[in-house]
């Protein structure tokens, strides 16, 4: 049996073809909406492996689909074949030493012979391929007050983006946010550019919105989206959502709000509530892009009426009701989808080419499994 349950979180188009064919109609089309279907994905566990994850990927080809799975605890990165759930690969790397890894933190599969793998400190890609072998470690340098690149599996979510010999990652600006306005925080970035070949890196266009802290501090985590042509960005507190064509261009945004969150999105308050801030108030957290099926993902949470600051704090690990809105290229709402507390954790989740994988690892969830990684597929329907 698995000793090792659910883990705290550290820090802490194609659509169209669902809606209509044919003649014009004066009808509106009908809302897209997520709905399981019954597919699902089971991963077996070993005595090491927690059934929650701090980071997950996905490839396939030719049918193939394979998932990934990061384990912190034993330095590793595990491969699993996702028709019969079976580990494939363990990936163990070293911490320390000339062939060493370091602390992995985070991971993007650019493709099984392009792994890049990322601590959380040190300023140092490793990559490697699906057999374990370290190909190259770069390290960069990292613009003063930033911080390396960002890359979490579990945590508003930001894959990097590889183009040329550019890879484009998250990054966090230092500062007490508390403190912040909108003058200071409008040029600060939220990603960068690493040559991977000069092993240097650049600012690029994409930064802060001018007015976010307009109204008092707020919480800054972003997450980034890439569609093949432009990148997205979603911010804790910003019913908007940033899109850029490229890297040297400013972002643009255009008002995408859930109509389940609060309409006047809250600032920080005073220290005694933090909590109820980060976990339990009206916020953004994921957005993520499905090539599949050309749509984002945007992971909205409704404001809770809980007050207990120990109930608060539980959130984190187990938490309430949130809604997925589904968004075309176009960044028009298609539709959005509550999902009520109890049954699935937003925080685990990837895309395949059935759907979106949610896991339903949730600790009040009766079907939680303690030795498995159970995950449901999300299907777009109307």
């Amino acid at each position: 049996m698995n000793k090792h349950l659910l883990k705290p979180l550290a820090l802490l188009s194609p659509l169209m073809m669902l809606l209509s064919c044919g003649g014009a109609s004066t009808e509106e089309p009908m809302p897209v909406s997520l709905q399981y279907m019954g597919k699902k994905i089971s991963l077996e566990l070993d005595e090491t492996t927690p059934n929650f994850s701090m980071g997950l990927g996905y490839f396939e080809d030719q049918g193939n689909e394979l998932v990934f799975n990061i384990n912190w605890e034993m330095n590793s990165l595990q491969v699993y074949d996702a028709k019969d759930g079976k580990i494939t690969r363990n990936l163990k790397f070293e911490k320390e030493g000339p062939e060493a890894a370091g602390e992995l933190f985070g991971f993007h599969v650019h493709n099984p012979d392009s792994i890049f793998l990322f601590s959380q400190r040190s300023p140092v890609i490793v990559l490697t391929d699906i057999t374990g072998v370290i190909k190259e470690k770069i390290r960069y340098e990292v613009p003063d007050r930033y911080s390396p690149a960002f890359v979490h599996g579990a945590y508003f979510l930001s894959p990097p983006v590889l183009i040329g010999d550019e890879l484009i990652a998250r990054t966090r600006v230092f500062g007490n946010i508390r403190e912040m306005g909108s003058e200071e925080l409008k040029d600060s970035q939220v990603s960068f550019a690493i040559n991977l070949k000069e092993s240097s890196s650049r600012f690029i266009s994409h930064t802060y919105p001018a007015d976010y802290m307009d109204k008092g501090p707020k919480q800054i985590e972003p997450s980034m989206a890439f569609d093949g042509e432009k990148f997205v960005y979603s911010f804790f507190g910003d019913h908007r959502v940033y899109y850029s064509e490229g890297v040297d261009q400013k972002l643009e945004s255009v008002s995408l709000p859930s109509s389940y969150l609060d309409r006047e999105l809250p600032v920080f308050p005073a220290p005694e509530k933090s909590q109820q801030y980060i976990f339990g108030s009206s916020r953004y957290e994921h957005l993520v892009y499905d090539p599949y099926r050309e749509v984002y993902y945007r992971f909205a949470f409704p404001t809770t009426e809980e007050t207990d600051p120990e109930k608060l704090a539980h959130l984190r690990d187990t938490p309430g009701y949130f809604v997925i809105m589904v968004i075309d290229k176009n960044l028009d709402l298609l539709g959005e989808t509550y999902f009520p507390k109890g049954k699935y954790h937003p925080n685990n989740l990837f895309v395949g080419k059935d759907g979106l994988y949610l896991s339903i690892q949730h600790p009040e969830n009766p079907d939680n499994e303690e030795d498995r990684m159970v995950f449901e597929c999300l299907e777009l329907g109307g």
